[in-house]
C-alpha cells in the first residue's frame, strides 16, 4: 500500500509540474501568437503587458510578426501591423529605451527579408521612429526602388544626424 501511495504521489508531482510554465519557457512564436490573440487589448496596462512580452524578446518577435506579413491580395495584415506599430510606441516611450536596440535589429533583419514593397514600407516607416544613424545605410539601400523612395527618403530626413547623408545624396542627384 504504501507502495502504491509514494508512486501515486510521484505521477501527481509530476502532472502538475506539467502545468507550470513561464515566460522564459515560452517561444518566441508563442508569445506572438498569444499577443495577437489578446489584441487590440481591453485597456492600456493589458497592451502595455502584451508589449512588454513582445519586447522582452527582442529582435524574435519582430521578424516573428513581419514574417507572418502578406501583400494585400493573400491576407490581412491588420492585426500584425497593429502589434508592430504598438510595440515601436512601446519602446520609443522613455520608459522603455532598453528594448529599443532589439526591436531596431529585428526591423532592419525584416526589411532585408520581406519580399514585397508594401510590407518593407511599412517597415521601414516603423523603423523611421526609432532609427538611428547606423540605419541610413539600409535607408539609402533602397533609395532607387521608386515604390519605396518616399518612405525611404522621409525615414532618412526623420533620422538625427543624417545631414551629412542628405547632402551626399544631393551632390549624387539621387534626392530630388
Amino acid at each position: 500500500m504504501r507502495k502504491f501511495v509514494y508512486l501515486l504521489l510521484i505521477i501527481l508531482l509530476q502532472c502538475n509540474s506539467g502545468f507550470a510554465q513561464d515566460n522564459r519557457q515560452r517561444t518566441s512564436e508563442t508569445i506572438v501568437m498569444d499577443v495577437l490573440a489578446q489584441l487590440p487589448a481591453s485597456d492600456k496596462t493589458k497592451f502595455d503587458q502584451n508589449m512588454h512580452e513582445l519586447a522582452a524578446t527582442g529582435k524574435s518577435s519582430v521578424e516573428v510578426l513581419a514574417n507572418m506579413m502578406r501583400p494585400a491580395d493573400e491576407g490581412k495584415n491588420s492585426s500584425i501591423e497593429y502589434a508592430i506599430s504598438g510595440l515601436v510606441s512601446y519602446v520609443t516611450s522613455p520608459d522603455n529605451k532598453q528594448f529599443v536596440s532589439g526591436v531596431r535589429e529585428g526591423l532592419r533583419n525584416s526589411i532585408e527579408k520581406c519580399a514585397f514593397n508594401t510590407g518593407k514600407a511599412f517597415l521601414i516607416s516603423q523603423l523611421q521612429l526609432c532609427s538611428e544613424k547606423e540605419d541610413l545605410q539600409l535607408f539609402v539601400k533602397y533609395l532607387d526602388n521608386k515604390e519605396l523612395s518616399s518612405p525611404v527618403m522621409n525615414a532618412i530626413i526623420a533620422t538625427q544626424e543624417s545631414d551629412d547623408t542628405i547632402l551626399e545624396l544631393i551632390k549624387d542627384r539621387k534626392a530630388a
